[in-house]
């Protein structure tokens, strides 16, 4: 089990950095308004975080931090973040800040915590699926002309598409059919850009919503299966995680 202080910075960050801390009153970008919490600290290693930040490692950033009498310069810390401001530089809000004393103990909570918390939001796709299938796709296209023609005309509009599963295993619900079909948008409008799309040949697990409400105008959604959530499609490594998570209380 992750640290409990950890775990608790981990739910709220999107970022993690152990590094060195700067004076406050100092940016490594303009920021505007000013503010007196901004202040400086030099990445020496990312922990956590999306591969695109992996490059400030020995870079200065901005941190807006929570409690600026507490910011000591040239003391060692780990840093929780979220993002802020991205330009010239980058620029975080802190969440929360640890010593770094045993950094190799502290790389092992950090990477407990961020498991678990996967792994919660992965049993709650679960939890809220009617059906959880292991499959392959077979074929996919466009839905028919009478859907298509009830969409209205905006940037932000689905592109639903079908895709038709050839059913290996029911791991949650009930599907009797060799074949079941699903619907998927086939837009890359930021709207749907981090739901799923299918191509012929795709094999893997489907955590499946019967006749969604949770994206798009209600206009805009149609009867059917969806895995909408950037969770609800999974590789094949994971059916048997997948499993473990189904019969977990």
């Amino acid at each position: 089990m992750p640290d409990k202080m950890i775990a608790e910075y981990a739910r709220k960050s999107q970022f993690v950095a152990a590094g060195v801390l700067g004076s406050i009153g100092a940016t490594t970008m303009p920021i505007e308004p000013a503010v007196s919490n901004a202040g400086i600290f030099k990445v020496e290693e990312v922990l956590h975080g999306p591969k695109e930040l992996r490059g400030f490692n020995g870079r200065e950033i901005t941190v807006l931090f929570n409690d600026p009498a507490s910011v000591r310069a040239g003391e060692s810390s780990v840093l929780f973040a979220t993002s802020w401001q991205y330009g010239q530089s980058l620029a975080v809000l802190e969440v929360g800040r640890m010593d770094d004393k045993e950094r190799v103990t502290m790389r092992k909570e950090i990477d407990a915590a961020y498991e678990a918390l996967a792994d919660e939001r992965l049993a709650q796709r679960i939890a809220l699926a009617q059906l959880v299938i292991v499959g392959k796709v077979t074929k996919t296209n466009p839905t028919p002309e009478d859907i298509r023609k009830r969409m209205p005309i905006s940037e932000h509009a689905p592109d639903w598409w079908e895709a038709v599963i050839a059913r290996k295993s029911v791991e949650k619900g009930r599907h009797e059919g060799a074949t079941i079909t699903i619907l998927f948008p086939n837009s890359v409008d930021v709207a749907w850009s981090q739901s799923p799309k299918f191509k012929p040949g795709q094999e893997g697990v489907w955590i499946l919503q019967r006749d969604q409400q949770e994206r798009g105008w209600p206009i805009m959604r149609v009867p059917g299966f969806t895995a909408l959530d950037a969770l609800d499609f999974q590789p094949p490594s994971q059916i048997a995680h997948i499993r473990s998570l189904i019969k977990r209380p």
